[in-house]
């Protein structure tokens, strides 16, 4: 793909794969090409294409709107869009390409997000950028998520362990209906992990995986000396004669 094609205070733009990561890109390139004064190019409301950058090594002048979108986009797509020499004709032929597929990217999307779920083993603020991205995503495809439900949603995707379940549970059934918002619930989830795991995220994983592993389910035959299920009384004869 092509490079420098950028200043380097321009925003960084994720790279255009498939229909999942569409909506964001085309925010993010829209911005960019705003940001470097060449929006109108690939708009095509303005057909002055004077700016234009050089490729290290070669001879070719390409425009810079086209150029920037090119460095935005995948090696399948830049083969399959090469024919597209100018910027708006690429930008036009990237929108005809994908958002015939919104539907379905909007499908996948919601199902991501109605399935989330916060391992413990990240901070809980990039489980909860990663939603908001999703929403982001959806609302940019006309797909607007309810405040509430996606309080709902962030809810459910927390740990499954008695600490949080309790917190869960707190929050359902205190929280004033008014202030069940997403935004509520960030701020209100965000102090419970500092309260619980003030030395970091992952705290929580390793204390319920020790919680689980340290006994087995018939702890009724757990022997805590040997750290081992089922003794013989022979073991447990030895033992005992050991100690004494």
């Amino acid at each position: 793909m092509l490079s420098n094609t950028a200043s380097a205070d321009t925003p960084t733009c994720p790279t255009l794969i498939d229909p999942s990561n569409f909506q964001i890109w085309k925010l993010w390139i829209m911005v960019k090409l705003w940001r470097e004064k060449v929006l109108g190019v690939a708009l095509g409301t303005d057909t002055c294409q004077i700016t234009s950058l050089s490729i290290p090594g070669t001879t070719t002048a390409v425009p810079r709107a086209h150029g920037i979108i090119q460095d935005s986009i995948s090696n399948a797509l830049l083969l399959k869009t090469e024919m597209h020499t100018t910027a708006k004709d690429l930008f036009d032929a990237l929108l005809s390409i994908h958002q015939v597929l919104s539907l379905a990217s909007a499908f996948y999307i919601f199902q991501q997000l109605f399935n989330s779920a916060w391992s413990g083993g990240s901070a809980i603020s990039e489980h909860i950028a990663s939603l908001q991205t999703s929403e982001a995503c959806l609302a940019g495809m006309k797909f607007l998520v309810n405040t509430r439900l996606l309080a709902f949603i962030l809810l459910n995707s927390l740990l499954k362990t008695l600490e949080w379940n309790m917190f869960t549970s707190s929050i359902i059934n205190t929280v004033e209906d008014s202030k069940l918002t997403f935004d509520t619930m960030e701020t209100q989830i965000t102090l419970e992990e500092l309260r619980l795991n003030p030395s970091g995220p992952s705290d929580s994983t390793l204390k319920a995986s020790n919680k689980s592993s340290a006994r087995p389910p018939n702890s009724a035959t757990w022997c805590k000396h040997h750290q081992q299920s089922r003794h013989s009384l022979t073991i447990m004869h030895i033992s005992i004669g050991q100690r004494s």
